[in-house]
């Protein structure tokens, strides 16, 4: 009776396959090779229709189905054949991943759900008021242990939240707003993709090919403008920051002289190139004769803004020029440059006032720096030249 009750207590399934099972072990040999006899339904064999006998567990090998006892196999490390995956599925730890060693694979990366607090628990479940602990997150007191991450402690309740509560928690050039606990723009300055610019500014996509606010071209779109149409003999125009790039257009060499005065409205009289933190451009304050002027960027302290222009003189001869300063005096000055040597330089409150420096004949770098020290600003914080002149004298 105590056979038969027992037998009656097997799964159902097993109880019909019964007969079948014992004819597969009593047949025997699966080896094929005159090796050792292996059992079908036993343990270390194939199973039979996904059933072994014995309580054991049918588990997919890499050769197949294999019999193995419940608690993992005889090492008792769940992998039978010791190969590192217990399923045979190329997928050693079931993450759905298997580069990741134990980890579990969430967008790009392989992570430690068990304790990060981006993936607390599964992949983008976030533990924002305490720390993932064992998967779960795990509610802290604020005013003891330090908040994790992007969060901040709300002293009412003594419970992290989601936020800031230092600007160090921001991206660079925010700040964090601690009213809504969010980053932000400083002050007169506002977001424009991702970068706080002064509000005075306008926001613009330079790289999206489409030309757009204060934008001379984006990319290979220059507005139907060529180094011809804008005064050029001939060259190459091209795009550099959303602005036109003339330096590869030439004018045939004057007979006499170059001359620039700037009443194109813009920097393409002459092939002039501009550098630095902010660049220079053609503006209307203040010119010295006519409509327009060049004038320096808008810059910060320790910063600069260039203009520069490379020419072959015909013959030797003169550079003359133009100036009006409005700087810190004795700190922020305008300097100017023939082939990197510094000729002079100004700061101050000045009127404008004409220069003029020796030139031998053939090509010559002329370049107009303005250059701010560490603090403190006085005046309009800006340069300006007009009515460049190279030529005799």
């Amino acid at each position: 009776m105590k056979n038969n009750s027992r037998l009656f207590k097997l799964p159902t399934r097993l109880l019909l396959l019964a007969p079948t099972l014992l004819l597969g072990v009593s047949l025997g040999a699966c080896s094929g090779g005159g090796g050792d006899a292996c059992s079908v339904g036993t343990e270390g064999c194939e199973c039979f229709n996904g059933v072994c006998l014995g309580g054991l567990f049918c588990a997919q090998g890499p050769t197949g189905n294999v019999c193995i006892p419940l608690d993992g196999g005889e090492t008792g490390d769940g992998d039978p054949t010791g190969d590192g995956d217990p399923t045979g599925d190329g997928d050693p730890t079931g993450d759905g991943d298997p580069g990741c060693s134990g980890l579990t694979m969430c967008g790009d990366e392989c992570v430690d759900t068990q304790t990060n607090n981006q993936h607390c628990g599964d992949c983008d479940s976030p533990c924002n008021t305490g720390i993932c602990t064992g998967g779960s997150c795990m509610v802290i007191d604020c005013t003891v242990d330090e908040c994790p991450g992007f969060s901040y402690c709300d002293l009412a309740t003594k419970q992290c939240l989601p936020g800031c509560a230092f600007d160090n928690q921001c991206d660079a050039g925010f700040v964090c707003d601690l009213v809504s606990h969010e980053c932000a723009c400083p002050e007169e300055e506002y977001d424009c993709e991702g970068v706080c610019i002064p509000e005075w500014e306008e926001c613009q996509t330079c790289g999206n090919g489409t030309i757009e606010g204060s934008e001379e071209c984006d990319g290979n779109n220059l507005g139907g403008q060529s180094c011809v149409s804008l005064g050029w003999d001939m060259g190459t125009l091209g795009c550099n920051g959303c602005l036109l790039d003339v330096s590869n257009c030439t004018l045939e060499m004057p007979d006499e002289f170059w001359f620039d005065d700037f009443e194109t409205g813009n920097l393409m009289g002459l092939p002039w190139m501009t550098s630095g933190n902010a660049i220079w451009s053609a503006s209307t304050t203040m010119p010295h004769q006519g409509t327009y002027v060049a004038a320096s960027g808008t810059i910060s302290d320790a910063q600069s803004s260039t203009l520069q222009v490379t020419l072959n003189a015909p013959q030797a001869g003169v550079v003359r020029f133009w100036h009006r300063v409005s700087t810190e005096a004795g700190y922020d000055v305008l300097a100017f440059y023939i082939d990197n040597i510094l000729q002079d330089s100004w700061s101050g409150q000045l009127v404008w006032t004409q220069e003029q420096f020796p030139v031998a004949a053939g090509n010559h770098t002329f370049r107009w720096v303005y250059q701010k020290d560490e603090s403190l600003s006085d005046g309009s914080d800006k340069v300006w030249i007009d009515e460049v002149y190279v030529g005799p004298q």
